[in-house]
């Protein structure tokens, strides 16, 4: 990398290192701030998941799927938008997007493709689960349960730069070693890149303080994402450097507007969804 005095501000090089990206995470965000607009009209939707061949495939494949199912082929998005609905084409857009996005996974933290796209997932499918049972968009709590992560790839883009790369430690403190290390957390940094993609300030938010919770009981959001990742740890699918960090506790809990039992559920909930999008993905 270069020197200090030469070097951007990290959280540019961040931003720089998202443009690089895949279409497909961008894709992927513009869907969301379709949905919050007007609740996604076909043409739009059609247009923007064309965007990127490989991903429209996918979804192709996932919408003749027997998930879906899909009784006879289809070949075109816009009969997948009628098979599936605008809300489970995103959904699939999302799922296509997370195999492709960390179909290499991040060496810098130690994590497999399979690692990330599991906990990517499951996350989302978590945090949709919390939202519809707590009277929140669901479409969005899938959102930033999915894009969480980016921030790790990101700065794991910037750390291979290094000669010899350098990799975090396993039995450190992943967000104090990030801060000594950028001055900034992957949370932050998917903030950055989320707000360069121009999402919803109060998404971004939700995912900045989903640790830390300072937002207090402003942002439910982060307190919703908080507990997805603790739902996703008891599906043995967290993140290792993470572990231990979430926290089912009665003030997150209400904030949340859900109750203990209701995030216990979810983790069954989320466990059968995610066995079944799996299958898909293996076929």
């Amino acid at each position: 990398m270069s020197s200090p005095s030469t070097q951007p501000p990290i959280r540019e090089l961040v931003v720089r290192q998202a443009q690089h990206l895949p279409a497909a995470p961008q894709i992927f965000a513009r869907l969301t701030m379709l949905l919050e607009e007007d609740g996604g009209d076909i043409e739009q939707v059609q247009e923007l998941v064309t965007l990127d061949p490989a991903l429209a495939g996918q979804v192709l494949l996932m919408a003749n799927s027997v998930y879906y199912r899909g009784e006879s082929g289809i070949s075109s998005i816009r009969d997948a938008v009628g098979r599936m609905g605008v809300m489970e084409v995103h959904r699939a857009v999302g799922i296509a997007m997370a195999a492709k996005l960390f179909s290499n996974g991040i060496p810098a933290y130690g994590m497999s493709a399979e690692t990330m796209w599991s906990n990517s997932v499951a996350g989302a499918l978590a945090m949709e689960c919390l939202a519809r049972h707590s009277g929140n968009n669901e479409h969005e709590g899938y959102t930033i349960g999915l894009l969480r992560q980016i921030g790790k790839l990101a700065l794991g883009n910037v750390l291979r730069q290094e000669s010899p790369p350098l990799r975090c430690p396993d039995d450190g403190d992943l967000y104090a070693w990030e801060r000594a290390r950028f001055d900034l957390t992957n949370l932050e940094a998917t903030a950055a890149i989320l707000t360069a993609w121009k999402l919803s300030p109060r998404l971004i938010d939700g995912v900045r303080h989903s640790l830390d919770l300072s937002c207090g009981p402003a942002n439910r959001e982060a307190h919703l994402l908080h507990l997805a990742n603790w739902v996703v740890e008891q599906l043995n699918l967290g993140v290792p450097l993470e572990r231990g960090l979430w926290k089912l506790t009665p003030q997150v809990c209400e904030v949340s507007g859900v109750d203990e039992a209701l995030v216990q559920s979810c983790i069954d909930e989320t466990a059968t969804e995610w066995r079944a999008l799996k299958s898909i993905m293996a076929d």
